[in-house]
């Protein structure tokens, strides 16, 4: 297998430049030149190379597995990448991406997509043909909606949509059936309508950072959940039926609304830390549940206290 190694060189830094490929150890001025050179082009690592655009040629790469475009300045992509039925690893992160060609729901091999912090407005890709993809990253764009994969099936395990600008997500007609974790975080969600149906698997589940109001009961079908990220929300209570969560560790409900610290916490037998801080609690009733549950590292600082830091 050869790789093909797209950098700057030293004097070339300031500049937007043309690519470079190395393969075997041989320079060439042009993604053309190292087409003509015959060699095996596997992997292709353009990270960090000053180039604003790429050149559709990149798809005469028939046996490429790895593409990183990493921090450049790239405004979109060719179509033509959906060609590479053997891409496996694509890497477009920290670029200027509002979008992505549909024919990107071609990448039959890809198992491992990055994209965050770009600009990504929208996000119209069937991930259902998408069957090896396990990893996708879209955190830190400007997405409001994503695309309709209604009635799909979804094979991802790792999903990261934190840090967009969401008011609602996938619907419960998708399917997940590998989903371990979810990071949802720092939207504008105001309701979490998944079922367990939707993602048998979910261990992970992170909520932060919206405008949820309150937490539906089908929460407590997620028995498999360890981790329950809902802080920075405006909860006031938690349904009864997370007492069925007994493979919970960690909670954090802080910077909520919650009064009382809610009696179905008692019933968490796996909790090995609760994030209180936040919320308008006393010290007696902190007190109260440090002593009631001794093994649980309870995390808590005064509401006055966060309030006069956050105001700082």
């Amino acid at each position: 297998m050869f790789f093909l190694v797209l950098g700057a060189t030293p004097f070339a830094m300031a500049q937007p430049r043309t690519d470079v490929a190395i393969a075997r150890g041989t320079e060439y001025i042009s993604l053309n030149s190292a087409k003509e050179s015959g060699e095996v082009i596997k992997s292709l690592n353009l990270r960090q190379a000053y180039i604003q655009e790429v050149d559709p040629l990149i798809a005469t790469f028939k046996e490429l597995e790895y593409l990183n475009l990493m921090k450049n300045k790239l405004p979109n992509l060719p179509s033509e990448i959906g060609q590479l039925k053997k891409l496996e690893t694509l890497v477009c992160s920290h670029n200027l991406l509002q979008r992505y060609p549909s024919e990107f729901s071609n990448l039959k091999s890809l198992s491992y997509w990055d994209s965050q912090k770009n600009k990504l407005v929208e996000f119209d890709i069937n991930l259902a043909k998408l069957k090896s993809l396990r990893y996708l990253n879209l955190s830190t764009n400007e997405l409001t909606i994503l695309g309709n994969n209604d009635r799909q099936k979804i094979r991802i395990a790792y999903l990261d949509i934190s840090r967009n600008n969401l008011t609602q997500i996938w619907g419960n007609n998708v399917i997940f059936p590998n989903l371990k974790i979810a990071n949802l975080g720092f939207n504008e969600l105001t309701q979490f309508e998944w079922r367990k149906k939707n993602c048998p698997q979910l261990t992970e589940l992170i909520l932060e950072n919206n405008k949820l109001t309150e937490i539906p009961t089908s929460i407590g079908d997620f028995v498999q959940l360890k981790t329950l990220m809902l802080n920075h929300n405006s909860i006031s209570k938690l349904p009864t039926s997370i007492s069925q969560l007994k493979q919970l560790e960690l909670l954090s409900i802080s910077f909520n609304q919650f009064t009382e610290i809610p009696e179905v916490i008692y019933e968490l037998t796996s909790l090995k830390t609760l994030i209180l801080s936040g919320n308008p609690l006393d010290e007696a009733q902190i007190t109260a549940i440090r002593n009631n549950l001794p093994s649980v590292q309870v995390i808590f600082l005064p509401f006055e206290q966060t309030s006069d830091e956050t105001a700082q």
